[in-house]
């Protein structure tokens, strides 16, 4: 396990990185195919422990999260784990190069500049790569046991030690795992709109349903924050996309709402 980290170990301090060692641990424990039988294709945990997980790791709290919902893969790509920083992805190998040559981190590192990356944390809902995210989500559909418990590892991450201001739901077909959809509760959330130019919710805590992920948690840490729905956002529609600007406004608003409810 210590070498998913051991080439970012200068980039990270010990406390980060025995927290990040610690939430690797606790997602290949998830892949442990006993844990769900009932579950349509307990195979799919072999699968992936075969693959390894691939993880954001050093994400600074209390400032701005962005969540995809898997890893991209390359087809032929080895088996082994993985784990990067945000900042690398982006600031750093724009540093290094002169360019972010991956196209999904040039249009996180358009969308934020330099500034707010440093502020940033970056997310998926499930550690694991595949090389389509549409065949992905064919793949663990009917997984349900398996998908509950993946994401209720994210989510704890994110309530207890994430804990940011503004969310970006970077992925449009994720979006009802934050319970934006009635008939779909997941991690459950209670939100309101406050927005009518942007998909843009406050986060008011967690819905009393008792399907909901996590049911210990019984008071949200992310009561104030705000969330983008963002994904449904792309080059096809410009007069949506936000500037790096638009973003550092909706950060200093987020801060100022948060600070409202009482609870930064």
């Amino acid at each position: 396990m210590k070498n998913l980290y051991k080439q970012l170990f200068d980039e990270l301090n010990l406390e980060e990185w025995e927290h990040d060692m610690q939430l690797a641990i606790e997602y290949k424990k998830a892949l442990d195919s006993s844990m769900y039988p009932n579950d349509y294709f307990p195979e799919l945990c072999d699968f992936f422990s075969k693959r390894k997980i691939c993880l954001c790791v050093g994400n600074p709290v209390g400032g701005i999260l962005i969540t995809g919902i898997n890893p991209s893969r390359k087809r032929f790509a080895e088996d082994k784990e993985l784990a990067y920083t945000f900042r690398g992805a982006t600031v750093e190998e724009k540093r290094k190069t002169g360019r972010v040559s991956n196209s999904y981190w040039r249009q996180k590192y358009k969308m934020l500049g330099d500034k707010l990356i440093k502020e940033t944390a970056y997310l998926d809902l499930y550690p694991l790569g595949f090389t389509s995210q549409e065949g992905f989500e064919d793949l663990i559909e009917k997984n349900y046991q398996f998908r509950a418990a993946i994401v209720s590892i994210t989510q704890r991450e994110i309530e207890t030690h994430i804990k940011p201001v503004l969310i970006i739901v970077a992925n449009k077909k994720s979006s009802y795992y934050w319970g934006r959809n009635e008939d779909s509760t997941w991690m459950g959330y209670d939100m309101e709109k406050i927005s009518d130019e942007m998909e843009l919710y406050q986060i008011k805590g967690f819905k009393n349903k008792p399907d909901r992920l996590n049911p210990d948690l019984k008071e949200s840490a992310l009561r104030g924050s705000l969330i983008l729905f963002y994904g449904m956002y792309d080059e096809r529609n410009k007069d949506r996309l936000l500037s790096e600007n638009d973003f550092n406004h909706l950060y200093e608003k987020a801060k100022i709402m948060k600070k409202e409810w009482g609870v930064l």
